[in-house]
């Protein structure tokens, strides 16, 4: 089974988050793990599914305005 892997832009542009944002959240460990490639450690992606989770688990309740 083939795993979908996002980049970085691809992640910010599914989750709405602003790269600084991101990095802060990343860094507090409230990301899921970023996967390395091992022909080259510096390429960073991370996997489309464990994103999706991430999206689902901290979506904002919506608010309802009006009458």
């Amino acid at each position: 089974m083939a795993v979908d892997l996002l980049s970085l832009t691809e992640v910010l542009a599914r989750t709405g988050l602003s790269r600084p944002t991101f990095y802060r959240m990343r860094q507090r460990g409230d990301f899921p793990e970023a996967v390395r490639l091992a022909a080259n450690k510096h390429v960073v992606l991370w996997r489309s599914d464990d994103v999706e989770r991430w999206c689902e688990w901290n979506a904002a309740p919506r608010v309802q305005r009006g009458p």
